[in-house]
């Protein structure tokens, strides 16, 4: 599937267009759409050109359960064919499952950048919230009380 060849979508990858239902609301406008439903248009565009490099910002945003684990699915699924998967995400569960190296910045500035491991050893934790934390707390950004 190629940007000039938009017509030929048979060879566009279009797993989260049927997955989210998008045919239902291909005629609406954008601006009459939904936050979450945007989202789901923005994953779409994401994978339809099969890139071998994603970037994801905070992908599942707005997305209700179903579309989370759908796009969960496909992140696997992209990571399992060899691409390279960067993105950003406050949620614990989609870092933890999707990152084989994590950059954690704060402020522009770089915390740390290692694996997912090598993380939960610095802080002898394997929850990945207890180590945002005592990053943050030592670059005193958290006042403990």
């Amino acid at each position: 599937c190629e940007i000039r060849n938009i017509r030929s979508l048979s060879e566009c990858d279009l797993d989260l267009y049927h997955q989210f239902n998008i045919k239902k609301i291909e005629n609406e406008l954008l601006v009459n759409l939904s936050g979450g439903t945007l989202q789901k248009i923005n994953a779409v565009i994401g994978f339809l050109f099969s890139p071998d490099i994603l970037i994801l910002d905070e992908p599942s945003v707005g997305l209700d359960p179903v579309a989370i684990r759908y796009l969960k699915q496909k992140i696997k699924l992209e990571k399992d064919n060899r691409k390279t998967v960067i993105l950003t995400s406050h949620i614990p569960d989609i870092v933890e499952k999707f990152s084989d190296n994590i950059i954690f910045l704060h402020e522009g500035r770089v915390l740390f950048n290692n694996s997912l491991q090598a993380l939960f050893q610095l802080f002898n934790t394997s929850i990945l919230e207890d180590c945002v934390f005592e990053l943050m707390k030592q670059h005193n950004k958290v006042t403990i009380s």
